[in-house]
C-alpha cells in the first residue's frame, strides 16, 4: 500500500504541474500558478502566470471590496492583513468572502491566497454597515473631492461624497486632513459630519448604523493557483499513512493446519508465525489450539 501511495502522489504532482499543462496538454488553463495585484474597489478576470508573465483568464471576475491591516502596538509591524473579495459570474455576484493568510478563497478549483499588499494611492473611505457587517470602499480623488459615490442600500441607491477637506493640527503636533462628509441612505434626510484619518466615526441613521473611516489606499497581492492533482496527492498521503500504520503497528500473523492420520486416527498439526509481538501471538495461538482440542 505504501508503494501504491507513492505512485498516486507522483501522479497527482504530474497532473497539477503547470509545465505539463502547457507543454504536453497544450492547455494553460488546466493547471497554473500566478498572481495579481488588485487595488481596493478594482476587479479582474485574469491573472499573470508566474512561468511566463502572460495573462491567464479565470472564467469569472474577482473584485477586491476592501483591504484591512492590523499592526502590533508600539513596533508598527504588520500583525495581520485581510481582503474582502467578491466573485462575479455572468454579471451576478455569486460569492463574497474575506481571505487572510492561511485562509484562502476557493472557487471552481481555483485558489486565491492572501500573499502581499502595497499602498497605491492617497486615501480610501470605508463604510461598514454595523448590523450586516457589509463593507463598502470609495477611493478619494485628491484632485476632485466632490465625486459622489453610490452603493445599494435597501434596494435603492445610497450616496456619499466629500464636501470639503482642510488640513488640521492633531493633539500630538502632527498635520492631518479633516474632511466634511455628506451621506444619505434609503431613509431620512442627509447626514453631514467630519471625518479624519485614523479616527472612525459612527453615524446613526433612521434604519441603520454605519461606521466610517478613512485610511491609505491599498492594493492586495493575491497568489492564484489551479491544481487539479491536489486531491490525488491527498489520497496518496492518506493511503501512505494507512500503510505505515499497518506496517509498524499491526502484527502480521500466519497460522497453518496440517491434517494427517496415525493408525487410522485423524490428527491436526498447527503451526504459526508472527512478525512482532510474539508474546501476544503465543497466547492467541495457545487459546486457539486449546479450543480446538476441546471440540474433539
Amino acid at each position: 500500500m505504501v508503494h501504491l501511495s507513492i505512485l498516486i502522489i507522483l501522479l497527482g504532482a504530474v497532473i497539477g504541474s503547470s509545465t505539463v499543462a502547457t507543454k504536453i496538454l497544450g492547455d494553460r488553463e488546466f493547471a497554473f500558478k500566478g498572481g495579481i495585484s488588485l487595488p481596493e474597489t478594482a476587479q479582474s478576470d485574469f491573472v499573470f502566470s508566474y512561468a511566463d508573465e502572460k495573462k491567464i483568464p479565470l472564467g469569472f471576475t474577482v473584485r477586491c471590496n476592501y483591504f484591512d491591516i492590523d499592526y502590533y502596538p508600539g513596533t508598527g509591524m504588520p500583525k495581520d492583513y485581510l481582503s474582502g473579495l467578491t466573485v462575479i459570474e455572468d454579471g451576478k455576484e455569486v460569492l463574497t468572502t474575506t481571505i487572510e493568510v492561511n485562509k484562502p478563497l476557493i472557487y471552481k478549483g481555483i485558489t486565491f491566497y492572501q500573499s502581499s499588499y502595497n499602498q497605491i494611492g492617497a486615501a480610501i473611505i470605508k463604510l461598514r454597515e454595523v448590523t450586516s457587517g457589509n463593507i463598502h470602499a470609495f477611493p478619494v480623488d485628491p484632485q476632485n473631492y466632490s465625486v459622489t459615490n453610490k452603493w445599494q442600500e435597501g434596494g435603492t441607491d445610497a450616496m456619499i461624497r466629500i464636501q470639503s477637506a482642510q488640513p488640521i493640527q492633531t493633539p500630538d503636533g502632527k498635520t492631518s486632513t479633516q474632511m466634511k462628509i455628506w451621506m444619505m441612505d434609503s431613509d431620512g434626510p442627509p447626514s453631514m459630519f467630519p471625518l479624519m484619518y485614523g479616527t472612525p466615526v459612527i453615524v446613526e441613521r433612521p434604519k441603520a448604523t454605519y461606521e466610517l473611516s478613512i485610511s491609505p489606499h491599498f492594493a492586495t497581492g493575491l497568489q492564484v493557483a489551479k491544481d487539479p492533482g491536489v486531491w490525488w496527492v491527498y489520497t496518496g498521503c492518506a493511503l501512505m499513512l494507512i500503510g505505515l500504520y499497518i506496517a509498524f503497528f499491526m502484527s502480521h500473523r500466519k497460522i497453518w493446519a496440517h491434517v494427517y492420520e496415525i493408525d487410522g486416527q485423524p490428527m491436526v498439526l498447527f503451526a504459526g508465525h508472527a512478525n512482532k509481538n510474539s508474546f501476544g501471538f503465543t497466547k492467541t495461538f495457545t487459546s486457539l489450539t486449546n479450543d480446538f482440542a476441546k471440540r474433539k
